[in-house]
């Protein structure tokens, strides 16, 4: 955990109807200009941080900082890729609670963030991309805990989400858990 007295001028990402909690994967599909500006940002930084914020108000297009909540989430860009259309989608790892502070209400963008986005391969589509960037770290955590979904050992813990996510997301990627699990051979 950081120093609480430590101030870090880091991208921010405002996000709509979305939290990212600490300790938590984020896929999320990202379209708005300044908000790709903010992604291409931290993945300019050597640690690939910024602040992922909620907006209080979904409608508004360009917040400001009194459009955002005070309190975000510092994150870790772990994985990022261009769409045909202009947007991209990323994986975000929330890592600690953060305090937004500024000394005016609006939020620049350096230009030298912009950066010319390369085309993508239509026939490989991105979804699919984290679709098996997820499935594999459901599956790495299956794995090592022997298939067992819950519990301190568990694959929910091991992720650091929810057993109730998890097993929405097995399910979403129909991934078979029992094949997963360690078999004890019975001793007569």
């Amino acid at each position: 955990m950081s120093d609480p007295n430590l101030v870090e001028t880091l991208p921010v990402l405002p996000l709509k109807n979305t939290v990212l909690f600490p300790y938590l994967l984020l896929p999320l599909s990202v379209d708005r200009p300044f908000s790709i500006a903010a992604v291409e940002a931290a993945l300019a930084r050597e640690d690939k941080e910024l602040v992922v914020v909620a907006q209080r108000n979904t409608s508004v297009d360009v917040p400001l900082q009194s459009d955002l909540y005070t309190i975000g989430t510092k994150a870790v860009v772990k994985k990022k890729g261009n769409q045909e259309h202009g947007s991209l989608e990323a994986i975000l790892l929330g890592i600690e609670r953060s305090v937004i502070v500024s000394d005016t209400d609006e939020f620049t963008v350096d230009e030298s963030w912009l950066s010319a986005r390369p085309q993508v391969d239509g026939r490989h589509g991105l979804s699919g991309a984290l679709a098996t960037q997820e499935r594999a770290m459901v599956e790495d955590a299956l794995r090592a805990s022997g298939g067992r979904v819950f519990g301190p050992a568990g694959a929910a813990a091991r992720l650091g989400i929810p057993r109730s996510t998890l097993e929405s997301k097995i399910r979403a990627l129909k991934i078979d858990k029992g094949r997963f699990r360690i078999r004890t051979p019975k001793i007569s």
